[in-house]
């Protein structure tokens, strides 16, 4: 479409979804985001890679939408997407089933990318020069869209914060509580399969967070975050399963580790993912080949490359040493073992209450 056409849809569209996939922080377009988040047709969600941090996001889109019916009360009449993946399985779901009349991609290199299978129309321009262009083109409407959204987040912020205060010690507990301690100031690196899942249910309030996303899984999830750290004068914190930090821990192998390098290394002793889901938690081959336990001890992995490590066995541990070990001097892991039977169990219990009527 023409540049006047594409102005004249945004003008009359009463229900504008933006969403972001992954990307780098960028400070201007978080100000363009923020003009934008003030019209009350527009609901912004940005997952914490997306590396939006701006007032009023849906953050947690996979747990938002798991507690609503499927009853299209949320479709947009126009949809733009920027940045790379998304995470939440729900949204990519929620927006392919939806009613829409417009579906935009904003990419430089104008890919056709089609992810939610409504796109109408690429838009070659990076996500700042189109903001700021679309600005200019005013609206004829109004709506409440932002504020039907907004009921949503703070209905399940208020459910989160109440199942939050029971957790049983496990990966969702801890996941919970480490989201809520982590310095404003660091960089986060979030590892694959449940932890960057669990960044999503539980976002920090760090500034930055990366991810290797797409086929890497397990691969050079430790090695990325020390690259990180080189290059980073803030504290980076590497939030990994035990199984990436076993196949990875050759990166430790580094004349040159850097001191601002943390690496928390959650240990459910196996691929502890794969036993939340219906499928492959039943089948013959999951534990040999899914959940893949391992006799790895993440202890003398430290010791063979003379880094500093500490292990945490509970809450109470936690809380004494967590934050003392962000702050020391020097390389370190710290790594929480928790325990696989009751792990399924928690997780399993936050999902059917948080799918309970309201």
């Amino acid at each position: 479409e023409t540049g006047d056409s594409l102005k004249n849809v945004w003008r009359h569209a009463g229900r504008i979804l933006l969403v972001a996939g992954q990307q780098a922080y960028n400070e201007k377009l978080m100000q363009l985001l923020v003009n934008l988040s003030r019209d009350e047709r527009i609901s912004i969600i940005g997952e914490p890679l997306s590396n939006v941090r701006i007032p009023g996001i849906i953050q947690r889109p996979e747990l938002l939408l798991a507690r609503r019916d499927d009853n299209h009360d949320l479709d947009p009449d126009l949809l733009l997407y920027f940045g790379g993946p998304v995470v939440s399985n729900r949204l990519k779901q929620f927006l392919r089933h939806c009613n829409l009349k417009n579906s935009w991609f904003i990419d430089t290199t104008a890919r056709h990318v089609d992810t939610f299978r409504h796109l109408t129309d690429v838009i070659a321009a990076g996500p700042v020069q189109f903001f700021e262009w679309v600005l200019t083109a005013g609206r004829s409407v109004s709506s409440d869209y932002r504020l039907l959204w907004q009921e949503h987040d703070k209905q399940l912020q208020d459910a989160v914060q109440t199942m939050a205060e029971s957790f049983e010690f496990s990966d969702l507990g801890i996941m919970h509580r480490i989201s809520a301690v982590l310095p404003e100031k660091a960089v986060v690196f979030a590892g694959n399969s449940g932890i960057v899942r669990y960044i999503g249910f539980f976002p920090p309030r760090c500034r930055e967070i990366y991810a290797n996303r797409g086929t890497s899984g397990i691969d050079g999830c430790v090695s990325t975050a020390v690259g990180i750290a080189l290059a980073a004068r803030e504290t980076v914190i590497a939030l990994v399963g035990d199984q990436s930090f076993v196949y990875d821990s050759n990166a430790l192998w580094n004349r040159a580790l850097p001191d601002n390098l943390k690496v928390v290394v959650v240990n459910n002793q196996g691929g502890g993912i794969f036993s939340m889901l219906d499928g492959p938690s039943v089948t013959p081959a999951f534990k040999s080949y899914l959940e893949a336990h391992h006799p790895a001890e993440i202890a003398e992995l430290c010791a063979a490359f003379n880094v500093n490590h500490h292990k945490c066995n509970g809450y109470d541990d936690f809380d004494d040493s967590f934050k003392n070990i962000i702050r020391q001097k020097g390389p370190s892991v710290y790594e929480i073992l928790t325990p696989r039977e009751v792990n399924t169990v928690v997780f399993r219990n936050f999902v059917s209450q948080l799918k309970k009527p309201q």
